[in-house]
């Protein structure tokens, strides 16, 4: 291929791009979930006691789904406003 570079993840590849909708939202859902592994890895590479790790465990899973959450609401009032009005 030329020395190309080809993208492993397709959700990776035009996640700011507007103009497909559907990759966008669901790059944005990649995003979040990798954002979560790493501050879960370093959650565990800290030297915190085991119980103040929990507790930052379980409040960063509190703010994914939070984020996730938001997203959907966002994207069922872009669809909404979307179809027009009924």
């Amino acid at each position: 291929m030329d020395g190309e570079k080809t993208n492993a993840n397709p959700q990776e590849k035009n996640v700011d791009d507007t103009e497909d909708e559907p990759l966008e939202i669901t790059g944005l859902f990649y995003r979040a979930i990798v954002t979560e592994q790493e501050l879960q890895g370093g959650i565990a590479a800290s030297k915190a006691a085991k119980e103040k790790q929990d507790k930052m465990r379980a409040q960063v899973e509190v703010l994914v789904k939070i984020i996730l959450d938001q997203q959907v609401i966002i994207t069922h009032l872009m669809g909404r406003m979307a179809s027009g009005p009924t």
